[in-house]
């Protein structure tokens, strides 16, 4: 009986207060008596309340907590010179050794490099013995600044897009 009373009482105040609560199942006890409303699936799946808004920190005067956030602005600073300064060198190392890359015209005679071909498509006896380059082959259209097209002979089973660091102009 007195059970009864007191959820009346409460309910009154709630009402006078402007509280309303239609499902009680979804009110969760956070402390002391205060009930919050929330979802019971998170409840049950991770065994913990979900956080309800979030909390507004305060920008406080803490010296030591600015000054430490000043030194790693720092040394950010520092890291990204090294790493610019250290980029520019390797560029420059990389760079030494290189050099333009050849233009094709359609209608050259190239060489293409057996380096990289498989010993049945050569039909030689021995790697040791077989040629650097074969050819001549007519360049037939420039696909890009790095590869071309070429009229190849049905023989010679290789894709007729070669990439220009596999050939080489034929000079006569």
């Amino acid at each position: 009986m007195k059970d009864r009373s007191r959820e009346e009482e409460g309910k009154r105040k709630k009402e006078e207060k402007g509280i309303k609560r239609s499902d009680d199942k979804n009110w969760v006890k956070v402390g002391r008596g205060r009930r919050r409303s929330c979802d019971r699936s998170v409840v049950r799946n991770y065994r913990k309340e979900p956080r309800m808004g979030f909390d507004i920190r305060k920008k406080g005067k803490n010296e030591k907590a600015e000054e430490f956030v000043r030194e790693m602005k720092e040394r950010h600073e520092e890291a990204r010179a090294a790493l610019v300064k250290s980029q520019k060198k390797m560029k420059k190392q990389a760079d030494r050794n290189r050099k333009e890359a050849e233009e094709y015209r359609v209608g050259d005679k190239i060489l293409i490099s057996t380096k990289d071909f498989l010993m049945k498509l050569i039909k030689k006896a021995t790697k040791k013995l077989t040629e650097k380059f074969i050819g001549p082959y007519v360049v037939r259209k420039i696909m890009s600044k790095n590869a071309v097209e070429l009229e190849l002979p049905v023989s010679l089973r290789i894709h007729p897009v070669v990439n220009i660091r596999r050939i080489v102009k034929y000079r006569e």
